[in-house]
């Protein structure tokens, strides 16, 4: 199996029921709190030349951070929350609120379950991603949501200091991936005055 990690390009956070407000720019939060419903965008560039019809897997990897200082937060009610990730059919502004979650395409959607326990989220996005290479839909991001009153959740944005926590999308290939470099690409060049 051969493994390309793809850095986050762009990510925020934002009230799906407020008027935007600045957040912390190295966290990103989703779930419920203090009346909020708070939404993850998240932008990946799949790179040219990468053999896609060879993916095996994709996954979103999200590494959580303490919301304030202190430890991560949980509670024994809170151990397993359920929360979805949807591919966007539209460009995402942090001031188009609950407007955004009409933007997505709930057909692609995935549901996955934060568990507590554990630091890194991991959640398989195959079908989303599979979606932008057969031209199903256009790449113009993925939104995290929490399901009705899913505890806030933080994970660390493609900002944050510690650069092995960012978000990733992780693919998994059966064979290698890389793109053969152009002196060993078998072409025939015709030049004409």
């Amino acid at each position: 199996m051969y493994i390309v990690d793809l850095k986050c390009r762009e990510s925020a956070s934002c009230a799906a029921n407020r008027f935007y407000m600045p957040l912390d720019s190295e966290k990103l939060y989703v779930g419920w709190s203090n009346c909020c419903d708070y939404l993850l965008y998240l932008f990946f560039s799949l790179p040219p030349g990468l053999q896609m019809q060879h993916l095996r897997q994709a996954k979103l990897l999200l590494y959580r951070v303490p919301a304030i200082y202190g430890c991560l937060q949980s509670s024994g009610r809170d151990r397993l929350a359920g929360y979805s990730v949807y591919p966007l059919s539209v460009f995402f502004s942090p001031y188009g609120g609950a407007a955004l979650c009409q933007g997505v395409l709930p057909d692609l959607g995935v549901g996955f379950w934060q568990d507590a326990a554990h630091c890194c989220t991991e959640v398989d996005v195959t079908s989303i991603v599979r979606a932008w290479i057969g031209g199903q839909t256009e790449n113009k991001g993925l939104l995290v949501t929490g399901g009705w009153c899913a505890p806030l959740t933080t994970y660390a944005s493609h900002q944050n200091g510690m650069e092995a926590i960012r978000p990733k999308l992780r693919l998994l290939f059966d064979v290698p991936c890389s793109a053969r470099p152009l002196s060993l690409v078998d072409c025939e060049v015709k030049v004409e005055y």
